[in-house]
């Protein structure tokens, strides 16, 4: 199992902000190329970016909720392995300590001459 590090979790936790600003940085850019032909035609750019940074934000809540619902199963997953191997290492134990006891008591009724 990848655990991704800690540069994973970083990289997850600046990506959104990251295209937020990019989204932001367009609606400037849009603002000024426009502006020249007219303040109607600025406002008009910056305004249809608005329902794109919606859909945007929306997927982004949705991809992230999956992120943490899929981590969340692979988790679990992980543990329920880890208990099934201390269940069939302590078995393992069990028997090795009862076969010990019988080689002992075998060991302890012979005589050697």
């Amino acid at each position: 199992m990848d655990r991704g590090g800690p540069q994973g979790d970083l990289t997850h936790f600046f990506f959104i902000p990251g295209l937020v600003l990019f989204l932001l940085e367009i609606a400037i850019l849009c603002w000024v190329k426009f502006y020249d032909i007219s303040e109607y035609a600025a406002w008009s750019a910056s305004i249809i970016l608005i329902p794109v940074l919606v859909i945007f934000l929306a997927f982004a809540v949705h991809f992230y909720r999956s992120l943490v619902a899929h981590k969340y199963e692979v988790t679990v997953s992980g543990i329920r392995e880890l208990e099934l191997l201390k269940q069939q290492i302590e078995a393992g134990d069990a028997e090795n300590r009862g076969l010990n006891n019988g080689v002992n008591l075998l060991e302890s009724n012979t005589q050697v001459v």
